[in-house]
């Protein structure tokens, strides 16, 4: 694992709340440089030869008096084999070409999340802001949880490999809604006490 990337878990205790958010890396991933640039195309992407340094791949856990929540799941280990993507030749092959991993078990989210003390079974949701495998594959460790996926996200994800989600999955699919939050033009709320959204 990269040394020079501060991998260390941070927490957010709002005791007034009963709430506290941890942002958890799940291991590196460095992408081409054009990568990162808007209006590039896949083709340019590909053909760039140059890297960025490795970038945490984070995922959120908030701690709610009405459940553990995740916010996306990470990266597994498997994803540094060489076959990780063979069961989508195309995508698979993409994904291969324009991204790197740094991943072992101990980044993994469920162990990650053994170091704030909580276990995987205790996760009530995971809510995934899209299917991109750096975001999606930490899921299987959280079959018990409630799924929530955006439903135009779920119908038409770009550059999902689908082939990787679990067998299990069936996620229950979310429609945004106009708000009146100052800062939120569409949310979905999810705690009844309407301050997770």
């Amino acid at each position: 694992m990269s040394t020079s990337v501060d991998l260390s878990i941070r927490t957010l205790h709002l005791p007034q709340s009963g709430i506290k958010i941890h942002a958890i890396p799940t291991g590196t991933v460095s992408v081409k440089r054009s990568h990162r640039n808007k209006g590039w195309g896949m083709l340019q992407i590909l053909a760039d030869f140059r890297w960025t340094a490795p970038m945490p791949v984070y995922c959120w856990c908030i701690e709610h008096p009405e459940g553990v929540l995740l916010f996306d799941t990470g990266e597994n280990a498997k994803v540094v084999q060489a076959d990780y993507f063979d069961c989508d030749s195309t995508t698979g092959w993409v994904n291969r070409k324009i991204l790197h991993f740094e991943q072992t078990e101990s980044m993994e989210l469920a162990a990650r999340l053994a170091e704030i003390g909580l276990k995987p079974q205790e996760v009530r949701w995971v809510c995934l802001s899209h299917l991109h495998i750096d975001h999606v594959d930490g899921l299987a460790a959280f079959p018990q949880a409630e799924v929530l996926v955006n439903h135009t996200e779920w119908q038409h994800p770009y550059g999902a490999v689908k082939c990787l989600l679990p067998n299990w999955l069936q996620p229950h699919l979310i429609r945004h809604h106009n708000s009146d939050h100052r800062f939120l033009s569409k949310r979905y709320v999810l705690t009844d006490a309407r301050d997770i959204s």
